[in-house]
């Protein structure tokens, strides 16, 4: 059987037309004749493909699209409108919503079946290319740092929650209390390395899919200076390191959304302070520039990093793990730089074998990003 294809069509002797086109050529066909049926089979049977006319009673084919935006996979499903009305008003609009074509009426059984191949071989590519991609991330979680990352945190939890449900009634308060701090931060570690993978597979698997890019880049941040100054402070108090802090922000909006600028900020200032001696300073900036973009820069002046450490920055690396031992999965400068590609903005790593690290990140203006 080939691929799953949904008609919504509310003209029964077209939708019974265009079923027979398809199931002739071994297309598993399902139909509907109204809007609100159509996205029910969207969302229920997930299609690789549908069709569907604009010009419905009760949802148009305009309200159909829309209303599958809204939902995360069935958002992703390629979408050729077929319609007599195909004007340039018209195109820009659907094409607005996220349709990947249309199919002016008339149109021949070959016009169809070539405009349906088309987007299934498009969608085709785009699956491979994200499965090689994830084939990749899995094998390089299965042989780097990752699987030490994950035991750690999990071994806390397993041990002091044993503890607890074998010896609640002869612990103190004070005790009971100290133990669910562990387990609550080692919960917490446990809960940022996974969200920073998703993340990393955002960037890499997704970076090519309008549809995600679209909606990615409508989640702005229209105040991001207190953002990174709070996350700045959040990393210097957990390496106890309040007085090493340098802050120069000022607050002006982000074309990124507050959590991807959250990680963003946390990545670079985590490994500024994690490859820096206490008592060495951090600073952290961030400035609208005149352009209406916006310039984040941490520097520290720690151990820094040889030209070919710069060369070497990829999925899950450590650098110099046999001389200096530290927690991570080796992910920070990766992620950040996926994160700036993803948005079009610009990245540069300056460092210095004992001199130290210079991030600085342009961040495009809001309204460029969004296009």
């Amino acid at each position: 059987m080939k691929a799953r294809i949904l008609i919504i069509e509310d003209d029964e002797a077209l939708r019974e037309n265009l079923r027979d086109i398809l199931s002739a050529e071994g297309y598993e066909v399902l139909t509907a004749d109204d809007g609100q049926e159509g996205v029910k089979l969207a969302r229920s049977r997930l299609p690789d493909l549908i069709l569907c006319d604009i010009l419905m009673p009760q949802m148009d084919g305009y309200s159909v699209l829309r209303e599958l935006q809204k939902d995360s996979v069935a958002s992703l499903i390629p979408f050729i409108y077929i319609s007599a009305k195909v004007t340039p008003e018209d195109l820009r609009k659907g094409m607005g919503l996220g349709a990947d074509d249309y199919l002016a009426k008339p149109f021949t059984a070959d016009q169809l079946l070539e405009a349906v191949e088309a987007r299934l071989e498009k969608r085709r590519r785009m699956e491979a290319r994200y499965a090689q991609r994830i084939r990749a991330l899995r094998a390089a979680v299965a042989v780097t740092t990752l699987p030490h990352e994950f035991q750690t945190p999990l071994a806390g939890i397993v041990g002091f929650s044993e503890m607890l449900a074998e010896n609640a009634g002869k612990l103190s308060p004070e005790e009971i209390r100290a133990m669910a701090q562990e387990i609550r931060q080692c919960a917490k570690r446990l809960e940022d390395l996974v969200d920073r993978i998703l993340v990393y597979n955002e960037t890499v698997a997704l970076a090519e899919d309008p549809e995600f890019l679209r909606a990615l880049k409508r989640e702005q941040c229209a105040s991001a200076g207190p953002v990174v100054e709070k996350i700045a402070r959040e990393k210097a108090a957990a390496y106890g390191r309040q007085e090493d802090l340098r802050l120069e922000t000022e607050d002006c909006p982000s074309a990124l959304s507050e959590r991807y600028l959250r990680l963003l900020a946390g990545e670079l200032t985590d490994n500024a302070f994690k490859f820096s001696s206490p008592g060495s300073p951090v600073t952290v900036s961030f400035r609208r520039l005149e352009d209406g973009g916006a310039l984040l820069r941490i520097q520290d002046r720690g151990r820094g990093m040889s030209p070919a450490d710069l060369r070497e920055i990829g999925e899950f690396v450590q650098f110099q793990r046999d001389r200096f031992e530290q927690q991570g999965a080796g992910l920070g400068l990766t992620l950040a730089r996926g994160i700036v590609r993803l948005y079009g903005g610009e990245w540069r790593v300056e460092s210095e074998p004992g001199r130290g690290t210079t991030a600085a990140v342009r961040l495009p203006p809001p309204q460029e990003a969004a296009r």
